[in-house]
């Protein structure tokens, strides 16, 4: 079987969020697992990502257009560049990793279609993701082209319902598969305080410090989060509230006009690190909190999970199938509630080992080897024919 894949998450913006994560995880994973099958990755031209500088048993074809990675490159590469590419293989299947604005299944299809939705917070929250024509319209072609993908796969069973609900595709066109965690994030190392040391130095962080790791933007539900700290400041608790992501410009600013004062001494804003950088950053927080109005799975809580993290995290949407009983979970609206978990952490060591102890264990249930063998099961289903289209 030929299996086309297409790696441009890992040459644009998405490879610094956890569509990247997905999808460097994902390919490492098959590729490790499946010697039997042949693999072509279409690419960018230009410097091909570092994840496949240890693999084999795969062909990469870059071609397209150069340039800045904008709408009108990415609908040129997915609507002629790559599914012209792909005719010249002879594929039985062709997998898209991510679906955006701009990222939609080809007119022309050279062989059956998979893609990824990981979730469809667009659709659910149009006034924040849906705020001009041309974001409407965008989606609108976007959710239209996904409808038509032979196989549909999804992270959770929270967004499989979204997806057959909202989209009005049959169950059987929608596979739950869910994440894991890069092994990365497991490990134990001899120089493991040495670098958590090293860690605290370069990024100014002297005190105790509670970790926010994701994307600064609406859904994640962060004004509610810096309302509740600037509670526990006033209170006279002293550690800090450390947040790791990209920044969405507009959001930021209202951040900022809201909260400024605390900015650079209480509030600590980090952008996208190494990730040795952040596995240290995960051990050395007194715990992680999430309050996400929203997740198609939430891969920063099963990082924190893994690395021995207490996490407190919110009840809505897919972040339950992750966290299982390893978490303390929240109404996101219940700012209260949040404020009373979040003094509870602060104070009680007890309820933290016991949390790590169990955050490991239930991160542990989760596999990237177990991710690529159910997509593979996809793929080889999808080419005999036997998943529904």
């Amino acid at each position: 079987m030929k299996i086309g894949i297409d790696i441009t998450p890992l040459q644009n913006g998405h490879c610094r969020r956890g569509v990247g994560e997905y999808a460097r995880n994902l390919l490492v994973s098959l590729l490790e697992a499946d010697q039997q099958n042949e693999y072509v990755f279409f690419g960018y031209p230009g410097e091909a990502p570092d994840v496949f500088d240890s693999l084999s048993n795969f062909n990469l074809v870059q071609a397209g257009p150069d340039g800045d990675d904008g709408i009108w490159r990415r609908l040129k590469w997915h609507q002629y560049t790559m599914p012209r590419l792909a005719s010249r293989f002879n594929l039985d299947v062709i997998h898209l990793l991510v679906q955006s604005f701009d990222v939609n299944i080809p007119i022309y299809r050279p062989a059956k279609m998979v893609v990824t939705i990981h979730d469809l917070k667009a659709l659910l929250f149009p006034k924040i993701y849906l705020n001009n024509p041309s974001k409407r319209i965008s989606y609108k072609v976007m959710i239209n082209f996904a409808k038509k993908a032979d196989h549909i796969i999804t992270d959770s069973c929270h967004s499989k319902n979204d997806i057959v609900n909202k989209l009005r595709v049959s169950d059987e066109r929608v596979s739950v598969i869910p994440l894991a965690v890069d092994p990365y994030f497991y490990q134990s190392n001899r120089d493991g305080q040495e670098d958590s040391g090293l860690t605290s130095k370069q990024y100014g962080l002297e005190k105790e410090f509670i970790l926010f790791v994701g994307a600064i933007e609406p859904s994640k539900n962060i004004d509610a989060l810096l309302s509740v700290y600037e509670q526990l400041v006033r209170q006279g608790r002293s550690e800090q509230l450390v947040l790791v992501g990209v920044q969405d410009p507009s959001y930021f600013k209202d951040l900022q006009n809201r909260f400024g004062y605390l900015f650079g001494t209480s509030i600590r804003f980090l952008d996208f690190i190494p990730k040795r950088d952040l596995r240290a950053l995960y051990r050395l927080a007194k715990f992680f909190v999430y309050p996400s109005l929203y997740e198609g799975f939430g891969l920063p809580v099963l990082e924190a999970l893994a690395s021995g993290t207490p996490v407190i995290t919110s009840n809505a949407s897919s972040v339950p199938e992750v966290t299982g009983e390893a978490a303390i979970l929240v109404d996101p609206l219940d700012l209260d509630l949040l404020q009373e978990k979040m003094v509870e952490l602060c104070e009680d060591e007890n309820a933290r080992s016991a949390l790590a102890t169990t955050g490991v264990a239930r991160a542990r249930e989760f596999s990237w080897a177990r991710c690529a063998s159910q997509t593979a099961e996809v793929y080889q289903s999808l080419a005999r024919g036997e998943v529904a289209a």
